[in-house]
Order: C-alpha cells, then sequence, then structure tokens
C-alpha cells in the first residue's frame, strides 16, 4: 500500500509541477472571467479528463500513442496567448454577455489544463497498462486529492501580495507570454518538430 502511494504522488509530482505557476496566473487574474471557482472546477474537470482517457486507452485499448503527436496540444495555450497578446481577454465587453463570457472562461481553463496534459498522457498511459482496474481506481483516489492539494498552494501563493500586484500590473503581456511559451515548451518537450523534421511523426 506504501509504495503504490509512493507511486501514485510521485506520477503526479512529476507530471504537475509545471503546472503551478500556470495555476497561480489564472488564480491571481482576480476578475470574474477567471474567478477561483471557474479556475478550480476547470483545471479539476481538465485533470479528471486526461486521467480518464490515459485509463481508458491503456486499460481498455492497450496501446500508447505516439508521444510526438501529445506536442499538438500546444497550440491550444499559444493560440490563447495570440488572443490575449493581440485582443486582450475581452473584459470591456457588455455587462449582457458576463455569461457568456464565464462560460468560455470554463473551457478555456478546460482546455488549457487539457494542453498540459500531454506529460500527463506520455507517464500515465504506460503506467496504467500495466496495472488491473483496483489499481487504476486507487490511482484515482491519489490523483483527485493531489489535484486539490495542488489548488490549495496554487490559492495559497495569491496571498503573496507583492506578486500578485505585479501580476495584476502587467497582466496582459505576462498572460500573453505564460501562455504562448507553454505551448511552444509543449511542442518542443513532446519531440514533435523533432519528428517532424526528421519524417517520424506518424
Amino acid at each position: 500500500m506504501f509504495l503504490a502511494i509512493v507511486t501514485a504522488v510521485l506520477a503526479y509530482l512529476g507530471t504537475s509541477m509545471d503546472e503551478l505557476p500556470v495555476l497561480f496566473v489564472l488564480f491571481a487574474r482576480g476578475r470574474n472571467r477567471h474567478n477561483p471557482w471557474t479556475v478550480a472546477l476547470g483545471y479539476l474537470v481538465g485533470s479528471l479528463t486526461l486521467f480518464t482517457i490515459s485509463a481508458s486507452i491503456s486499460f481498455i485499448l492497450g496501446f500508447v500513442p505516439s508521444h510526438a503527436l501529445l506536442g499538438f496540444l500546444g497550440l491550444i495555450p499559444f493560440a490563447l496567448g495570440l488572443k490575449v497578446a493581440i485582443k486582450g481577454d475581452g473584459d470591456d465587453e457588455k455587462a449582457g454577455s458576463e455569461k457568456k463570457l464565464a462560460r468560455w472562461a470554463f473551457l478555456e481553463i478546460v482546455l488549457i489544463t487539457l494542453s498540459m496534459g500531454g506529460d500527463d498522457l506520455g507517464v500515465y498511459i504506460p503506467l496504467f497498462a500495466s496495472m488491473n482496474l483496483t489499481e487504476i481506481l486507487f490511482n484515482l483516489g491519489v490523483y483527485v486529492v493531489a489535484t486539490f492539494v495542488f489548488l490549495g498552494i496554487a490559492w495559497w501563493m495569491t496571498s503573496i501580495k507583492p506578486l500578485t500586484a505585479f501580476l495584476q500590473k502587467y497582466e496582459r503581456p505576462i498572460v500573453a507570454t505564460i501562455f504562448i511559451l507553454l505551448g511552444i515548451y509543449i511542442f518542443f518537450e513532446c519531440g514533435t518538430l523533432q519528428a517532424i523534421m526528421s519524417g517520424t511523426l506518424f
């Protein structure tokens, strides 16, 4: 049992540590577009979706997709970053469209979480392929608890006033830069460009 917990926690930390700065940025924006509940729920839904996809592919279908293909997920934060850089966040929209913006904000958080999931899929699919259903469900429990802990840490980081104030002052360029760099990082981390250049993508 102890070894199973350690394995599950290490797998989670190995795939999620790089997501903490992004979560902090989303929490610290402090506007209705990305209010704390939207961020938390969107991240949780996105994370559970990644877990479900990993478990389904490995346990039911029994194959591991090319890691290089997962790099195309980086196009999601890259596109969102360009949108913020060029058009801003849409915070100046009329009040009547607040519900529409809230729905889009939730979807945006889910998409960002999914885009950061290349590492998750690359780790969890082969990991789950060696497990039975009971072990996968146990990992799900650890995953959910760890996700809530991670959300709590990111939210706590917003209490660091100088850091939050700096982010809110330069929100647009910081958010745009982080999303664009995140997209590029995912693309290169998964070896997608190398696979395209070498003709081994498919």
